[in-house]
């Protein structure tokens, strides 16, 4: 009985720890130079480094209204990408922590307390991934995550 109990509590916490996560309104962000040109790291991609690379600036407008006065984190997320690991790096200019996410998975860019009800900066993106695998036209989505603690 204790054990069903214990895991009873276990489950109760682990959904109350995903029901803290919330998609962040990032609609009103906008990609400053979206043809994205990306070219291979290497001059001769035939002796094994099939790696391309790319940059972009992206004027992040994040929608907080919801979540003024919570204490929290903002994440930015990475779906995976179909058939390749995508490494997306970033600077910013000062609101959002630099950083660097994988496709599959997920990175800090913001902590502490809203206080207002949108949150900007604007972020220099580079993105490396393995050029063998890329599709034409092929779009890279990221979404932000509020966690409040």
């Amino acid at each position: 009985m204790k054990q069903l109990l214990a895991y009873m509590l276990l489950a109760s916490m682990s959904w109350a720890a995903q029901a803290a996560t919330v998609l962040l309104d990032d609609s009103q962000s906008q990609v400053l130079n979206p043809q994205l040109a990306l070219q291979w790291r290497s001059i001769s991609p035939s002796k094994g480094d099939h790696q391309v690379i790319g940059s972009t600036r992206v004027q992040i407008r994040l929608n907080t209204q919801a979540h003024i006065g919570q204490t929290g984190r903002i994440y930015m997320a990475l779906p995976a990408q179909a058939g390749s690991v995508v490494n997306v790096q970033w600077q910013t200019q000062g609101i959002f922590i630099n950083g660097q996410v994988l496709s599959g998975s997920r990175a800090l860019v913001w902590q502490g307390k809203i206080t207002q009800s949108l949150l900007e900066d604007v972020m220099s993106i580079s993105l490396q991934t393995d050029g063998r695998m890329l599709q034409s036209q092929q779009a890279l989505r990221v979404h932000f995550e509020w966690d409040v603690q």
